[in-house]
């Protein structure tokens, strides 16, 4: 016969075992496209959700399907989110590396109408060489992301295919995203 307190041990870490691995945190991960064993990367991408058109800061309706043939990182961010600010600053260095080859980094801002003036300020502090679409009514960012969990992007291949999705921010995850970017610029 065990021993009742063995038993008892035993459940409480099988318990916790499970519990560990099914938590959930706040914590970045990238997540790859479903892929049926044995298929190639170019065929196991998911289709994009559909084409979007967003006003830029200039004015200019920018369309996603503007940018098929290209690889597209569609990046959602706000002025007040503070991972943000470190995950555009680094994803603005991976354009300046690799747009020649054919990589664009469309960034969507979700802030409200009435916070325009502030991402036009963030962009000028910044710099940045990139177009910031206005997502001011969140029609796009709900039909992409409508857990507004930011950061949050999109890796497009050149067939406007949702090839990884990437959520959060922890240092050194822009390293894995640029790996799958690279690998998808080198797939003619």
């Amino acid at each position: 016969m065990s021993d009742p307190c063995s038993t008892w041990r035993w459940s409480i870490l099988c318990l916790v075992v499970c519990l560990a691995g099914c938590a959930t945190g706040s914590g970045a991960r990238i997540e790859e496209a479903e892929q049926p064993a044995g298929q190639k990367a170019e065929k196991r991408a998911k289709p994009a959700v559909g084409d979007f058109s967003l006003r830029d800061l200039k004015g200019n309706t920018v369309r996603l399907s503007d940018y098929f043939g290209k690889v597209v990182l569609v990046a959602f961010w706000a002025t007040w989110c503070g991972p943000c600010h470190i995950e555009l600053l680094q994803l603005q260095a991976i354009l300046e590396r690799h747009r020649e080859k054919g990589f664009i980094l469309l960034t969507v801002s979700v802030d409200t109408a009435d916070k325009e003036s502030e991402v036009r300020q963030f962009v000028r502090r910044y710099r940045y060489e990139f177009p910031v679409l206005l997502d001011q009514s969140s029609e796009v960012t709900d039909r992409f992301h409508p857990t507004m969990e930011l950061p949050y992007s999109m890796l497009l291949d050149r067939k406007g295919r949702i090839a990884a999705r990437h959520q959060g921010y922890r240092p050194g995850d822009v390293e894995g995203i640029e790996k799958k970017i690279i690998g998808l610029l080198s797939n003619q």
